[in-house]
C-alpha cells in the first residue's frame, strides 16, 4: 500500500492469533477510510487497521469493530456480510 512507517501511530501490543504458536510485534496503527457497495448504495468509514510485518502481499482483517462500525451481519453460510441500505421513499 505504500503507506509511509512515519505516517503510524506507536503501538506496542503482541498479535497472537495469525502465525500458530508465535506473537507478532505491531508495528503500529493506522486509520484508513473504507467503503463497502457499489456507487448507488454504499457505506464509507474510516477504520483504524494494526499494522504487522507480514511477509506476502497485502492483507488485511476486519474484525468486530469494524463489523460494528458498519452495522453488518455476518451470514457465515453465505460468505457474505449483509448491512443495512439506503431507504428509497
Amino acid at each position: 500500500m505504500k503507506t509511509l512507517r512515519s505516517s503510524l501511530r506507536p503501538s506496542e501490543l503482541p498479535f497472537y492469533g495469525i502465525i500458530i504458536g508465535a506473537q507478532a510485534m505491531l508495528l503500529g496503527s493506522i486509520q484508513l477510510p473504507v467503503m463497502f457497495g457499489e456507487p448507488t448504495n454504499f457505506r464509507k468509514e474510516v477504520v483504524t487497521f494494526e499494522v504487522v510485518a507480514f511477509l506476502g502481499t497485502y492483507h488485511a482483517l476486519l474484525g468486530w469493530s469494524c463489523y460494528a462500525k458498519f452495522m453488518v451481519i455476518l451470514h457465515y453460510v453465505s460468505l457474505k456480510l449483509k448491512m443495512p441500505g439506503t431507504t428509497e421513499s
